[in-house]
């Protein structure tokens, strides 16, 4: 032996397994109250609003995006006024003082950002009010 040889590794062959039991799951009886069934699974459930207004799927959608929206455009103004504020005390040599025009950055950029914010939340509420007093016309 060399040492550069390989070990065969070989499997015996084995029988095919055998296929699973089918298991039969009922929920449990707890003192004698059933457990709710699942909200999809129950045949005897209402019909919800959601079940009959497939808009509100599209204005959860909707929704998320202003979200997103809101907090990008937060993110976005903060970053921009604090890059601002950094370039600002480098081009006036100030980088090993106190950086004031970065710690201003930070303040009008939050400032900024939240008046954006809270103007983009409000417009997408009053368009959603008017929308909502359209559709019961």
């Amino acid at each position: 032996e060399t040492g550069d040889e390989t070990p065969n590794i070989g499997f015996d062959s084995h029988a095919p397994l055998p296929l699973p039991p089918e298991v039969k799951y009922t929920r449990p009886d707890l003192d004698g109250v059933r457990l709710q069934q699942p909200r999809s699974a129950s045949p005897t459930r209402p019909a919800s609003k959601a079940d009959s207004d497939p808009n509100l799927l599209t204005q959860g959608v909707q929704g998320y995006g202003v979200a997103i929206t809101a907090a990008i455009t937060l993110g976005v103004t903060i970053f921009g006024f604090v890059l601002i504020g950094h370039l600002l005390d480098g081009r006036f040599n100030r980088t090993g003082a106190i950086p004031w025009f970065t710690i201003c950055g930070v303040l009008l950029g939050a400032v900024g950002g939240f008046t954006n914010m809270i103007r983009l939340l409000t417009s997408t509420s009053k368009n959603r009010n008017r929308d909502d007093r359209n559709e019961k016309r």
